[in-house]
């Protein structure tokens, strides 16, 4: 089985310019999805989406491949669908690749618990005869029963469920919990791709996440509470890129524009043991054009699939017992598999109506 993670990282982000290699505790934002694409044990091969240069020259210099998006797939509305879509085709038509799994790691949703993405891949191949796609989600902080919007000039609710009438009068209480999608991680099978049309398709299994673990970064205020939800966590506890080149702390510019520094930068190499690693990345400032060759890509791939086989019982079941944010939330987990059928039963429908093809196009 081939599993690829893709990570989607656009140059054209509104609230923070550059948003996807904004410095985040001494690396580029980015880093910390690729460092959960390549901690992976299940996961073959780790590609960067995106229409930005600079964007892909970091993704390049961190040992990713990229696959350069045109820009009418990084506009505000672009959905997840197309850029998938541009992707498999690309990886297709150039290596003859297909993969059997597709996993989503965006960059805006840093600090992923180590093991967190091989016992959700693990998790989503168990269920995936009754699951389409599995996402990462939390539990809401606040209800969306109690939320409105407007319509002219009258509040109306954002939930219209037949089941609790007039919620937004009813005790918080009486009402059902609610989960909010994280975008930690989205994991769906190629089939469920190209059958529903869609990254989610109609059955989506839970993977609950700690709220400890949640931030969304859009805003430069997201960013800095970001900073200190990190420093919460040693390198050891969650997917960190410690062992990958930083941001250097002098120009506070990129990696791939480090090279071209002042002395200082050279003078921060020679002294980086007497700095706190944490604090700048802890790496020495590579040379880009040191990035892997797709060779060597390809080598440090078969080396993956080679672990993969060989992992033993005892590892897969440390794998799924370091999740005690699932286990935390096990219960619900059961109800929500418990009411599957009655779910399946309702979509009947809709089901019926969707055509499988032969390929994406």
């Amino acid at each position: 089985m081939e599993i690829l993670a893709i990570i989607p990282a656009r140059g054209g982000s509104k609230g923070i310019p550059k948003k996807n290699i904004a410095p985040l505790a001494g690396y580029p934002l980015i880093a910390y999805a690729i460092a959960s694409g390549i901690a992976s044990v299940y996961v073959d091969r780790v590609i960067v989406s995106t229409d930005d240069t600079e964007i892909a020259d970091v993704a390049r210099t961190y040992e990713t491949e990229v696959v350069r998006r045109p820009k009418m797939l990084a506009e505000d509305n672009t959905r997840d669908y197309p850029v998938v879509k541009h992707v498999l085709d690309t990886l297709h038509a150039r290596d003859t690749y297909t993969p059997d799994v597709i996993v989503f790691l965006r960059p805006t949703s840093p600090i992923r618990p180590k093991g967190f993405v091989d016992a959700g891949i693990q998790c989503y191949l168990k269920n995936q005869k009754h699951w389409s796609s599995l996402r990462a989600v939390c539990r809401s902080p606040i209800t969306p029963y109690k939320m409105w919007h407007l319509r002219g000039d009258c509040l109306v609710p954002v939930v219209s469920d037949p089941e609790y009438p007039e919620a937004y009068n009813a005790p918080r209480q009486e009402l059902p919990t609610t989960y909010w999608q994280t975008g930690h991680l989205d994991v769906y099978s190629l089939n469920s791709l190209k059958t529903h049309r869609s990254v989610t398709g109609p059955y989506i299994g839970m993977f609950p996440i700690e709220g400890k673990y949640v931030v969304d970064i859009d805003t430069p205020e997201n960013l800095k509470k970001a900073e200190s939800q990190l420093r919460l966590f040693s390198t050891e506890q969650i997917d960190y890129p410690n062992n990958m080149p930083g941001i250097c702390p002098n120009c506070l510019n990129h990696i791939t524009k480090c090279m071209g520094c002042t002395q200082n930068c050279a003078d921060w190499q020679k002294e980086d043991s007497s700095v706190e690693k944490r604090n700048h990345g802890g790496g020495v400032l590579n040379d880009p054009s040191d990035a892997f060759s797709r060779f060597q890509i390809s080598e440090r791939r078969a080396a993956k699939r080679a672990e993969k086989r060989t992992l033993t019982a005892e590892q897969a079941a440390e794998i799924e017992c370091t999740a005690e944010w699932r286990n935390a939330l096990e219960p619900e987990i059961s109800k929500i598999q418990g009411n599957r059928i009655q779910c399946r039963s309702k979509t009947k429908k809709s089901e019926s109506a969707i055509q499988p093809t032969s390929s994406l196009r």
